[in-house]
């Protein structure tokens, strides 16, 4: 996949350009469907599968007091705009100026003279420039002036709940990463710099990773069953109560692993919550305790 920094830049495609719209948090089930469709109409036109999307997220430039936390990172979405087949990735920078542009502008500027698509296909809830004000059917409208084939994909539903970022968020956010792993299509992943902690785990035998996230959005304090390089992994969010802590931090205990990582940027999967953060007796119980977490999770990819 080609990732071209700015709609300026996009040098256009000898191909017919088959493009969706979207910030595409996450890129969970349902904006996996768009993308299936994406690519089977650009491969139907022998055409070029585009995605247009923006960096920062627009809301932290026109609302940052209100803006949510992002699922991913910038890295983790351009691998999974790969992963879906995805010809063409186009990240607007999200500018002060850019956003006054209004709807019929923006499509006339920016969809028209740099993009130059054949065929759109987008999410029912899209929204378009200035405040928000561009809707699907003024996007379906300026889509027939202009001879392009337009296509709206329909929400997603898994088991009577719609599947949203907001929703993916939501769930993270309260530790219920099984459920996120649903809707997402695939597991909650946070990635971050390992670096030195207070090397308590290697004290009491579990030797573990300390990770500062590089996401926005992180589960709450508690166990996570997890898998970091591909190893089963048992990861701790909290402050160590047991030894006194008083900051928050991420520790992830590798099984059958024993490489030094300190510097290194990892990724931790994250597949369920088994436990809240405990205060325990002493070391022994603490030990005793990560001892069954192991099991736990051993167990669950049995």
């Amino acid at each position: 996949m080609r990732i071209v920094k700015g709609s300026a830049s996009f040098k256009g495609s000898s191909k017919p350009v088959c493009l969706t719209i979207g910030n595409f948090d996450g890129v969970h089930l349902g904006h996996q469907k768009i993308f299936r469709l994406l690519s089977k109409k650009a491969k139907r036109l022998n055409g070029t599968a585009v995605v247009y999307t923006f960096d920062p997220h627009p809301v932290k430039r026109v609302a940052p007091s209100s803006s949510p936390k992002l699922i991913q990172t910038f890295d983790q979405k351009m691998r999974s705009l790969k992963d879906n087949c995805i010809d063409i990735t186009v990240v607007e920078p999200f500018t002060s100026s850019f956003s006054c542009l209004n709807a019929r502008d923006f499509f006339k500027r920016v969809i028209i003279e740099r993009i130059d698509p054949s065929y759109m296909i987008v999410g029912h809830d899209l929204t378009f420039g200035r405040h928000r004000m561009g809707t699907i059917d003024l996007l379906h409208k300026l889509c027939l002036e202009n001879g392009i084939g337009f296509e709206v994909v329909d929400a997603v539903l898994l088991k009577e709940i719609l599947i949203s970022s907001t929703q993916i968020r939501a769930l993270v956010k309260a530790g219920d990463v099984e459920k996120a792993c649903s809707l997402l299509g695939r597991p909650y992943a946070l990635t971050g710099k390992v670096v030195k902690g207070r090397g308590i785990g290697g004290e009491i035998g579990f030797h573990t990773a300390n990770i500062i996230p590089q996401n926005e959005l992180t589960p709450p304090e508690g166990v996570y069953i997890t898998k970091t390089l591909g190893h089963i992994s048992v990861t701790n969010i909290g402050f160590n109560p047991t030894f006194g802590g008083k900051k928050i931090v991420i520790e992830t205990h590798i099984l059958n692993f024993s490489k030094k990582l300190y510097g290194k940027n990892i990724e931790v999967v994250f597949y369920k919550r088994i436990r809240d953060e405990m205060v325990f007796e002493n070391p022994a119980a603490l030990k005793k305790q990560i001892g069954k977490d192991i099991e736990k999770a051993k167990g669950y990819f049995k």
